[in-house]
């Protein structure tokens, strides 16, 4: 009998031990495990670099709608993506990224989760004009949106909804009349208070806004200030308020620094008034004094803000004329590539890139040719081909989209590059 029973516990361990060797191993696991705190409605990513043979896969346990996991793999990395929802209580959820091998599960990291209570956000109190607008930004902490809730909307108007983790959301608040509002911020569509503030419409002072006592432009004498990102701003952007009717102006001590035209202010700011605008025209520092002027009142000085122009590289010209080129409306018809292309058939791209990227009609810019050199490659030269004059040519038909690639080497050591896509299609009957 005792040897029978000896047979038997020998039986059920090897049992044991085969369905262990099924799901992933234990020890393996244990010493690939991280342990992950985070706090509840924000996201957390985990990169890995992996063979672009192996198919990397997820298991997630013990999760009671505390997070959400989802894996993107593409090729030669994959990303996993955790969103926390609701607190963890005694059972921590985890989750195991692996593959399959010979019908094995091999372990490549496993994470246990704690997820804590959300953290509320920090809100000031913003006093704002009659009649006039002010700029309300927030970096969003949480991985859905933000809802704001009004008790008066009578005062103030503005969107009620900002955006998504990790982005600084900035908005117009109107004052409508006098009086204030109490406003009550939600996380998404739960009942999560995110935090309150109070927006007052009150008569306040015009005066420089602190974040702008130094205002940092950039500069790059091969490309027009006045269309390039950085190198310009509105004068009213530079005070903390603004004043219904009345109209602002700068003098600048130093016009080889930075200088002004006069335009319509910003949308956000001046009520579509008339306003200095303010671009830089070279490297260095400068004062800048702001005035204000109400109807019937004499001018008066609101401050002084410092004005530092730093120099731009010349490859930042072409990514500026880059925005410029993407937007289709800007974009000139003669400026266009032909990326369909029939087997045989031949394109020239340099003209365009020249024209696009480098000596742009429309934003100002101009280079010698001294300046830059254009080199092109071909990322599927068994479908494209392209040489060093730019002439693209069509080698053989498929269903992907194929690109080639070229880079502009500047004179100054820096470089701006960039993928055109092209569709092949097969050689007309």
């Amino acid at each position: 009998m005792a040897i029978i029973m000896k047979k038997l516990i020998c039986l059920f361990a090897a049992a044991v031990i085969a369905v262990t060797s099924v799901g992933f191993s234990a020890s393996a696991a244990k010493s690939k495990t991280e342990k992950v705190t985070m706090p509840a409605y924000t996201a957390k990513t985990f990169k890995f670099k992996k063979s672009a043979k192996r198919k990397y896969l997820i298991a997630v346990r013990k999760n009671n709608g505390n997070i959400r996991a989802t894996l993107t793999d593409k090729g030669a990395s994959a990303t996993l993506k955790i969103t926390s929802a609701k607190k963890t209580k005694s059972a921590k959820p985890s989750v195991t990224v692996y593959y399959q091998q010979n019908g094995s599960n091999i372990t490549v990291k496993k994470y246990t989760f704690t997820v804590t209570k959300y953290e509320k956000m920090t809100f000031e109190d913003i006093k704002v004009n009659p009649k006039t607008k002010k700029e309300f930004t927030i970096r969003n902490p949480y991985s859905t949106f933000i809802k704001f809730k009004m008790s008066n909307k009578k005062n103030v108007k503005f969107r009620a909804k900002a955006e998504v983790k990790g982005r600084n959301a900035t908005y117009t608040i109107k004052g409508l009349k006098k009086g204030k509002t109490r406003v009550k911020a939600y996380i998404g569509n739960t009942d999560k208070l995110a935090g309150e503030f109070t927006i007052r419409v009150k008569r306040v002072k015009s005066a420089i806004d602190p974040a702008y006592k130094t205002v940092t432009l950039r500069y790059n004498k091969h490309g027009s200030s006045s269309y390039m990102t950085d190198c310009h701003i509105f004068l009213t952007r530079v005070l903390s308020d603004v004043r219904y009717k009345a109209s602002y102006s700068v003098e600048i001590e130093n016009i080889k620094v930075a200088d002004k035209i006069i335009e319509k202010s910003d949308f956000n700011r001046g009520e579509k008034k008339k306003t200095d605008f303010i671009y830089s025209t070279g490297k260095g520092s400068t004062t800048a004094t702001i005035f204000e002027k109400l109807p019937k009142k004499d001018r008066r000085e609101v401050g002084k803000f410092t004005i530092e122009v730093k120099a731009a590289k010349m490859k930042y010209v072409a990514e500026q004329n880059a925005i410029i080129y993407d937007n289709n409306v800007l974009r000139a018809k003669e400026n266009t590539i032909q990326t369909f292309l029939r087997v045989g058939e031949q394109t020239s791209v340099r003209k365009t890139i020249v024209d696009s990227f480098v000596n742009n009609n429309w934003t100002g810019s101009s280079f010698k040719k001294s300046q830059y050199r254009i080199v092109y490659r071909s990322l599927n030269p068994e479908y494209v081909s392209i040489d060093k004059n730019g002439i693209v040519t069509a080698k053989l038909q498929t269903d992907k989209e194929v690109r080639v690639r070229f880079r502009i080497y500047f004179s100054d050591n820096t470089s701006f590059a960039r993928n055109i896509p092209f569709t092949i299609s097969a050689k007309a009957a």
